[in-house]
């Protein structure tokens, strides 16, 4: 079972103690830095060394000077990091394994997924991590997960977006605009065959009293050690129909 290092702001030292409780009684070994550690940042980057895992404790998406330095090392030593929400500064989703709540980063440290497995984890944080700016008006998230030649559709455009370059003027179009209380990624899957892997799963918004359910399929290809979008499919999700009903 990985072990897993929290970084965070030590304004943010209760909701660490308390993740690093949860993952405790989980039976996952985990540690964290406190404040007044006599070894200071080499505190913090020796037990980087030994964990498996980096886990950004940032409850208000902002993460500091120490926490960076704390990034920066855990990239160049290829660890995989995990954030609790997602990070405003600096934008560092091409590196990131997603956003997860304590319970999904129980979920993956507690199990011991195959390679198709784990990816799906990845994969499916990417997503909620770019879904979550989305929710904000911020297309940006899913922008950098996308590749150069990526394709698009979604039922407001007539013909296939081609390129990242043409999908930017798109979602610049909508920033700002989007603003959602909450969502549910619902049943993704993930299906995986070389450098190819297909995401689908149905996503439900709520604005208000509004309730907009969808289909997405995403496929990714993997581009050194990065995985990005090269087709996108948004559909709205239509109610079953009654037996006997004309479409």
């Amino acid at each position: 079972m990985p072990a897993i290092y929290l970084a965070g702001s030590f304004k943010n030292i209760e909701v660490t103690r308390s993740i690093a409780a949860s993952l405790t009684r989980a039976d996952i070994s985990c540690c964290f830095s406190e404040p007044g550690d006599p070894k200071g940042i080499q505190g913090c980057l020796d037990r980087i060394d030994s964990s498996d895992i980096l886990y950004i404790v940032n409850p208000d998406g902002a993460i500091g000077k120490s926490v960076s330095l704390d990034l920066g090392y855990a990239i160049a030593k290829q660890k995989r990091f995990f954030s609790l929400t997602p990070i405003t500064d600096p934008p560092i989703s091409a590196f990131s394994g997603g956003v997860l709540t304590t319970e999904d980063l129980i979920a993956v440290a507690s199990r011991r997924p195959t390679a198709d497995t784990e990816l799906a984890f990845a994969l499916i944080a990417l997503e909620k991590g770019a879904l979550d700016r989305w929710g904000k008006g911020d297309p940006s998230g899913c922008l950098e997960i996308s590749a150069p030649d990526v394709s698009y559709f979604d039922p407001f455009v007539e013909r296939r977006i081609d390129g990242l370059e043409a999908l930017t003027r798109y979602y610049e179009g909508l920033r700002g605009k989007i603003h959602i209380d909450r969502y549910e990624l619902i049943n993704p899957k993930a299906s995986v065959t070389g450098d190819v892997a297909v995401l689908t799963f149905n996503y439900v918004s709520y604005s208000g009293n509004d309730r907009h359910p969808w289909n997405c399929t995403e496929v990714y290809r993997k581009s050194g050690s990065q995985w990005r979008i090269i087709q996108t499919h948004w559909s709205i999700t239509k109610p079953a129909q009654p037996e006997g009903a004309q479409g």
